[in-house]
């Protein structure tokens, strides 16, 4: 089983304190090979930090990463970035969905180390890669590299094909990053994987309704609850086993999960919420 994550708009970004600090420094090229699949995606990866890195603390600049000026701090970081110690992906990603998943506690086992964050700088990383926060969503049209959904489409697909094979996908994946390598039954083909997207409703005033915090809420908690209990599901079956399971446990927001059928290889798990 494979857990594919969209990373997350809230990040960790560093203290301006820890500037320039000596202590877990790494540089550029000792953090760039130390992540997954260097052989396929280190190319793409210097390519967009090269661009990124080179962009002007500027309002332009602001607009091509679709942030406000609020943000300016996060964007200098992320310009600056290789100025200050790098931190495990699960301490970078903070969003809701990670919060749910409570993932900054994960201990390493078989099913964690099947989890991989999609990301628009660093292609692929596992939980406790170290990375460097940023401001770079999948969305993002560089100058020179322009749409980075399209940019990481061929990279991205040329690993999960390899990856997935025979491998049950969980995809917690949010839109723009699905459309890198999409759950479809001719990409399921190709990877020869079963694909299972998941899909969470919430319940008002008795119809099922997609309500986006909940949504990201209880795939985090779906996320959690295979990785903390070490269940590595071979089917879309076991997979609703599990999922069913976490909703009778009375502790997490899903209370009711059932899967559907959308073709020979893609399968759809449907989780309630309240």
């Amino acid at each position: 089983m494979i857990i594919l994550l969209p990373p997350s708009e809230g990040k960790n970004f560093p203290d301006p304190s820890t500037k320039s600090s000596a202590k877990g420094q790494l540089s550029r090229s000792e953090l760039l090979a130390a992540l997954p699949f260097n052989q396929e995606l280190q190319s793409s990866r210097e390519q967009v930090l090269d661009e990124l890195t080179s962009l002007p603390l500027s309002e332009e600049t602001f607009e091509t990463v679709g942030v406000t000026i609020r943000k300016q701090n996060e964007v200098a970081a992320t310009l600056e970035m290789f100025s200050y110690p790098p931190q495990a992906a699960r301490e970078v990603y903070s969003g809701v969905l990670y919060q749910a998943a409570d993932w900054n506690q994960w201990k390493s086992n078989a099913v964690a180390e099947n989890c991989f964050v999609g990301s628009a700088l660093w292609g692929l990383v596992r939980p406790s890669d170290l990375i460097h926060a940023y401001r770079c969503p999948m969305g993002t049209k560089l100058p020179q590299l322009g749409a980075l959904k399209s940019f990481w489409k061929q990279p991205i697909s040329k690993v999960l094909n390899r990856l997935a094979q025979d491998h049950l996908i969980v995809d917690l994946r949010s839109g723009t990053y699905q459309s890198v390598w999409p759950a479809t039954q001719k990409q399921a083909e190709q990877a020869k994987c079963v694909f299972v997207p998941v899909k969470v409703v919430t319940l008002v005033k008795g119809v099922e309704k997609v309500v986006s915090h909940n949504a990201k809420h209880a795939r985090g908690e779906l996320a959690g609850f295979l990785v903390k209990n070490n269940l590595s599901c071979k089917t879309p079956e076991e997979l609703l086993q599990a999922a069913q399971a976490m909703a009778l446990d009375g502790g997490y927001s899903v209370r009711e999960a059932r899967l559907e059928d959308k073709s020979e290889r893609v399968f759809e798990l449907i989780l309630r919420t309240e």
